[in-house]
């Protein structure tokens, strides 16, 4: 695998309850599940944040077909940016499911699509911050947290931020 694309910092988040149908941002559908490492601490998240929000219109979700369902069947999802999409779904995401990833903290990926794991430390997507590409169960949830980058974009620029 090419280094460039071997994910390191990979921030695990779990679905809020009662999410709206037009979110305002990641913060209105996830809850970022604490890792206990600084780097996500000071400032790579909205570094990502604001990468992607800068290209979110080249944006688009693909299902992961190989081992790419959670015991309650959603699907697994990427949303990338669609010059990665390719290499992601063919390379990266393998080697996460693959558990052989060198990572900063443990995705829990393997506990989220198996059903004899412990349930305790399921997550419902995964944040690639270095690369800013996501991994999604189900695929309304995929849809959403699209809709709510974009939602965020514009928010963002009607208040003049970038």
């Amino acid at each position: 695998m090419d280094a460039d694309w071997k994910p390191y910092l990979i921030q695990r988040m779990k679905l809020k309850k009662g999410v709206s149908e037009n979110p305002a941002g990641i913060d209105a559908l996830y809850s970022m599940d604490y890792t206990g490492s600084a780097e996500f601490e000071f400032g790579a998240l909205p570094s990502s944040l604001r990468r992607i929000t800068a290209v979110v219109d080249q944006f688009e979700v693909t299902k992961v077909v190989k081992q790419g369902m959670a015991k309650d069947g959603r699907r697994l999802y990427v949303l990338c940016h669609r010059h990665a999409t390719e290499d992601i779904v063919a390379r990266v995401v393998p080697h996460l499911l693959s558990g052989k990833a060198h990572l900063k903290e443990s995705t829990n990926l393997e506990e989220s699509l198996s059903s004899t794991k412990p349930t305790y430390s399921c997550c419902d997507a995964w944040w690639d911050v270095d690369h800013d590409w996501f991994l999604v169960l189900g695929e309304k949830s995929v849809n959403l947290l699209l809709e709510g980058l974009k939602n965020l974009r514009d928010r963002w620029a009607k208040e003049g931020k970038k």
